[in-house]
């Protein structure tokens, strides 16, 4: 094995290790990211990130991927981000109504993505 699939591996494992994390820490944030990327996290991160920027959130999710501090997010612009209908869909594989679930993703999603991104850019 060489030099660069060693460090592969060693980026791959951290990020295991950080999904792991925010998945017991954090599973509804979690739940988001598996439906996003298609059972694939990192994907998902990637997905998520990019569809808060087409929905004019670019400045908030940014701030959560950045180094600095977070900024807050209420339950309305989740659901202006993700849309009802995904809502919906997320909320009923965890087992919750879509209100509570997007008032739980206010609180934990920007502290999930922070620590999914501690270099303040979406590895892997």
């Amino acid at each position: 094995m060489g030099l660069m699939d060693s460090m592969k591996n060693a980026v791959s494992n951290e990020l295991e290790s950080r999904f792991s994390q925010v998945a017991a820490q954090h599973p509804v944030a979690s739940q988001l990211l598996l439906t996003f990327g298609n059972g694939n996290q990192m994907k998902g991160l990637g997905e998520l990130i990019s569809i808060f920027r087409q929905k004019g959130l670019g400045g908030i999710v940014n701030s959560w991927v950045s180094t600095g501090a977070n900024l807050p997010i209420n339950a309305d612009q989740i659901e202006q981000a993700l849309g009802p209908e995904r809502l919906q869909q997320i909320a009923s594989k965890v087992g919750t109504d879509p209100q509570v679930l997007k008032e739980q993703l206010a609180k934990v999603l920007p502290m999930a993505v922070d620590r999914l991104t501690p270099s303040g850019r979406v590895e892997g």
